[in-house]
């Protein structure tokens, strides 16, 4: 039996560095892993640029409004 491909999903994930710091977000309780460590982001919604889409979760997760630049 082959296994079916699972669908591509499109992530994205902010990087901020402001004076020498990087900005991480920690895992809500009661979700997967729980208390980890990670680069605030997420899902990109089907027919959304990814900025928006990056600009949205941060939004959403932080309550920061951020200029998206250039991916990386």
């Amino acid at each position: 039996m082959v296994a079916s491909a699972s669908p591509t999903i499109l992530v994205v994930a902010g990087v901020l560095v402001e004076q020498g710091k990087v900005l991480l977000s920690q895992r809500k309780r009661g979700t997967h892993l729980e208390g980890a460590w990670e680069f605030p982001g997420g899902k990109v919604e089907p027919d959304e640029d990814p900025r928006e889409a990056l600009a949205r979760e941060l939004a959403e997760e932080l309550g920061i409004d951020a200029e998206v630049r250039d991916p990386l």
